[in-house]
């Protein structure tokens, strides 16, 4: 792809994006990737499901997950194993009843920030006594 360049200067621009089955992606120029998915589920006799991303992410991500529909107000989601490529999705309801519930993802890692942060931590560790 060919991007005009003030686009490639400012860092800002869309390099890649798409879908797969029923999650997105978008990977933006400064290495930023952001993925999204509307319908994860789950239910009491399946409290936990295994979410792939449409794409592999270079350093795991930061997930939020959150609630689109349940049959009972007590729905708890969390995010238990983060990686790369996938993580889980647990849903549990306080009160023990059967339920079932829906949640949307979103997953975010900006390469340019972590780099830095790596790149920090080498230099102390570079300086430090054994």
């Amino acid at each position: 792809m060919n991007f005009p360049k003030r686009l490639e200067e400012e860092k800002g621009y869309i390099v890649e994006s798409g879908s797969k089955e029923d999650a997105s992606y978008i990977k933006f120029g400064d290495g930023t990737m952001i993925c999204t998915q509307n319908s994860i589920r789950c239910s009491s006799s399946n409290p936990y499901v295994e979410v792939t991303f449409p794409v592999q992410f270079i350093i795991e991500p930061n997930i939020i997950l959150t609630n689109r529909f349940s049959n009972s107000q007590a729905i708890l989601w969390s995010v238990g194993n983060p990686r790369k490529n996938n993580f889980r999705a647990y849903a549990y309801r306080i009160d023990n009843n059967t339920y079932e519930a829906v949640a949307a993802y979103i997953a975010i890692r900006s390469l340019e920030i972590n780099i830095k942060s790596l790149l920090k931590i080498r230099k102390k560790e570079r300086w430090k006594v054994k």
